[in-house]
């Protein structure tokens, strides 16, 4: 880390992350730097500052942030500020911007990318894990970036149809970035830090904060050209980033559901609403083809084409979408606070995954997930039984797990059980 990271981390926490305030005092004085240099020009009522806004600037410890600074370079985390050439134009314009982003793994060029946001419940049904991981894998392998929060239920089943995929994935936290929530998800933070990108507004080491999951929301719409709704029930936090993607001028998209189950009412309402029907990926590239064809696989482009003339210009009153979306998630946002505080899902609702197409990359194994393989050759197990037949220690054990699930060779079944394809 170099000394303007220091002066960008201490920017960004006075300006308690506002990204058009930035943005603003950038402009009028310079870099982060001279801001923290200047005294006098932070007075000017030109600035609009708040008195507690005034305060923090004029409080020139720079201790946290150097703290925050070498934990970053320690643990090989990336700074990006809005003022950044690499920050995406895309999510710049929206509202409220994050004014910097602590990210560990490679950034594509967003603003030339079809990135696809997929959200929905973290008590989710069997159908919606499988239908949110299968239209997950079905786009990311014809060349979008899927973007979801590494949340449990929906969220985790897109990213891991995104790698079945082998396509690209982002994941944005609410917590720290150096932090997997729910906990079980650490092995697939770690995958998706590797093969793909994590991002947070939050320092590393930093505590939960009230609200920063629906904050986190904006991210995802912001990074996105358009929102999938996989599963939600009518008290859903997933609805907050509907209405976000829908202020944000990006389209909507979501699953249909059992209309008998109380789990899906959130996404139906949504069709009735105006958002658009998704039962493959095709019914989401079909509406991009025209504006980034490079970006989708040349077997797929001509059949994408062809959907997006069949279906014509949409009719639908985008007005109307938004109005009606506004009111479908209000009162989603205590229910977004409870649910992110379930960090694992009770045993009968657990559901199995979808298995991936076998590719000649998948028969590259470690030793670990070779013994994990053969320790299921027996039938079905937990991980318990499969830790004692492996002789492995148990965080090897559940890496492996991990990786087997997202090569498609095994099952995750209810009641933390396992079997191999």
């Amino acid at each position: 880390m170099t000394g303007s990271d220091v002066y960008a981390i201490w920017l960004s926490e006075a300006l308690r992350g506002d990204g058009a305030l930035w943005q603003r005092l950038t402009g009028a004085i310079g870099s982060p730097a001279e801001i923290y240099g200047a005294g006098q020009a932070l007075k000017d009522p030109a600035l609009k500052l708040k008195p507690a806004e005034k305060k923090r600037l004029l409080d020139k410890e720079l201790g946290e942030a150097s703290r925050i600074a070498e934990q970053c370079e320690t643990a090989h985390i990336d700074l990006l500020t809005i003022s950044d050439d690499r920050y995406p134009e895309r999510l710049r314009q929206i509202y409220d911007p994050p004014a910097l982003l602590y990210l560990r793994g490679s950034l594509p060029e967003i603003d030339d990318e079809i990135c696809v946001g997929m959200v929905g419940t973290r008590r989710c049904t069997e159908y919606g894990r499988r239908a949110a991981e299968q239209i997950a894998r079905e786009i990311a392998r014809l060349g979008a970036i899927v973007v979801s929060g590494m949340a449990e239920g929906i969220d985790t089943a897109a990213h891991k149809g995104a790698l079945k995929g082998e396509g690209r994935t982002i994941a944005v936290l609410g917590t720290a970035i150096d932090t997997a929530y729910p906990r079980g998800n650490e092995e697939l933070y770690r995958f998706i830090a590797a093969n793909g990108c994590v991002l947070s507004e939050h320092a590393p080491g930093a505590p939960y904060q009230r609200g920063c999951f629906p904050r986190r929301n904006r991210i995802i719409s912001g990074l996105s050209l358009g929102v999938v709704v996989a599963e939600a029930p009518a008290r859903s936090g997933a609805l907050i980033t509907a209405r976000l993607a829908a202020e944000q001028n990006r389209d909507v998209f979501a699953i249909p559901g059992n209309i008998t189950s109380p789990s899906h009412e959130g996404a139906n309402d949504l069709l009735k609403a105006g958002a658009k029907p998704v039962t493959c990926g095709l019914d989401i590239l079909s509406e991009y083809v025209g504006l980034l064809p490079h970006r989708i696989s040349l077997p797929e482009r001509r059949r994408a084409e062809k959907e997006a003339a069949r279906r014509g210009a949409d009719s639908r009153d985008s007005g109307t979408l938004m109005q009606r979306i506004a009111e479908l998630s209000a009162g989603a946002a205590g229910e977004e606070l409870h649910e992110e505080r379930e960090e694992t899902l009770p045993p009968e609702e657990q559901m199995a995954a979808v298995p991936a197409e076998r590719t000649t990359a998948d028969l590259d194994l470690s030793p670990e997930e070779q013994a994990v393989r053969a320790a299921l050759a027996d039938g079905v197990q937990n991980a318990d039984e499969l830790t004692r037949r492996a002789g492995l220690p148990v965080a090897a054990v559940s890496a492996a797990l991990v990786m087997l699930e997202i090569k498609g060779y095994i099952h995750a079944l209810p009641g933390g059980r396992f079997t191999a394809d």
